[in-house]
């Protein structure tokens, strides 16, 4: 291992070290914001191309965030010191992406020269769809995001427009839902003849690809998959993972966050108790160290989570460093955002200006300073 490996596992406190070497097929790193799972999957990684027979091509790493597969990406080549000419750290979108492109021949209803539809055109063709049809008899502020939202979902837990009408017709719905089915089904329809794929396009056609045992051959690449943040997994894209990770599986997850935003729907509700289902034999290792954030910050955090639930036992892992709280009670969570970004806004831009430049102490206040509850 290199002298930057070295340095930041010196540096791990023992839960994290264990985590980096553990030996185990399926592995689940959990812990709260600041724990360091990332540094941890990253570190296990390097660990295991150095200390196994799995070379580079034979792994998978999936990013929890937009665009933090690359950040994954600059980490692994630092804690290792080779160049790889192929990436193996994605997004499950630019995954999918991947996939389809060299393997499409495989899936029926996928085209060679197959384009993704962004949001923008996505919102145009419902809109258009949306005015042909007649706007809904019940009041959206923005019909075609609104509209646009119920079949994301509904593609998101892998129902197609064949599926969906079938529900409608068989059962007694209100008109809100059947004037929906009208709008996805030829939402479909253009998709299917100019070409395009949404996101979730994306993701299913992938899952198709992966479930085929006649496909076998694709999933013989891969001896590992790592999945970082895990709490932000869709319901298709856990599909997708469960088709992926036949052989090892090491992922991190926040079950506070998972706790915080189960509401939206476009997460696994309850996603850590069903990883926990359906794998019941994974190794579970559990941080306890914050060491981005204070001790008074910490010490609020404990105060939102009863005792039992999230990370509510979670320790300072620096003891020297509090921070400060502060507490706002606003009308709706529009003006709270408003309030938390003037806060921030004053702290980074305002109150760092006035210290003259050549002031003895360090008083530069950064975005990353501030954590969000």
């Amino acid at each position: 291992m290199n002298d930057y490996f070295k340095k930041i596992f010196n540096d791990f406190d023992d839960t994290q070290r264990s985590a980096v070497t553990s030996s185990g097929d399926f592995v689940f790193v959990r812990g709260g914001a600041g724990t360091g799972k990332s540094s941890v999957l990253c570190c296990h990684a390097a660990y295991m191309l150095e200390h196994s027979d799995i070379k580079f091509d034979e792994i998978m790493i999936f990013g929890g965030l937009p665009h933090s597969e690359k950040e994954i990406e600059r980490q692994l080549h630092s804690l290792t010191g080779l160049n790889y000419s192929e990436s193996c750290a994605h997004s499950f979108v630019s995954f999918c992406n991947k996939m389809l492109k060299k393997y499409w021949y495989l899936i029926d209803g996928v085209k060679p020269y197959f384009k993704l539809l962004d949001d923008f055109k996505r919102n145009a063709i419902l809109q258009e769809i949306i005015e042909n049809n007649g706007r809904p008899f019940w009041r959206y502020r923005d019909a075609p995001s609104e509209t646009g939202r119920f079949i994301e979902l509904l593609k998101r837990n892998y129902v197609t427009f064949e599926d969906y009408d079938k529900i409608i017709n068989g059962g007694s719905f209100g008109r809100q839902y059947e004037y929906i089915g009208s709008v996805y089904g030829r939402y479909s329809e253009i998709l299917r003849k100019h070409g395009y794929l949404d996101v979730e396009d994306l993701v299913n056609f992938t899952i198709r690809l992966f479930e085929d045992k006649e496909n076998g051959f694709v999933l013989k690449k891969w001896k590992k998959i790592f999945v970082d943040d895990f709490h932000n997994i869709t319901p298709n894209c856990y599909r997708l993972l469960k088709a992926l990770a036949e052989d090892a599986l090491f992922i991190t997850g926040d079950v506070s966050q998972q706790v915080l935003f189960g509401f939206r729907g476009d997460t696994v509700g309850n996603s850590i108790d069903i990883l926990l289902k359906d794998y019941p034999g994974i190794e579970v290792i559990q941080l306890n160290r914050n060491y981005r954030s204070g001790v008074s910050i910490i010490d609020a955090a404990r105060r939102v989570y009863p005792p039992g639930e999230g990370d509510s036992n979670i320790l300072p892992g620096r003891e020297d460093f509090y921070g400060t709280v502060t507490a706002a009670v606003e009308k709706s969570i529009v003006e709270a955002a408003f309030y938390i970004g003037r806060q921030i806004e004053y702290l980074v831009r305002l109150k760092t200006k006035a210290f003259p430049a050549d002031s003895d102490n360090d008083h530069t206040n950064y975005y990353y300073d501030v954590p969000v509850l």
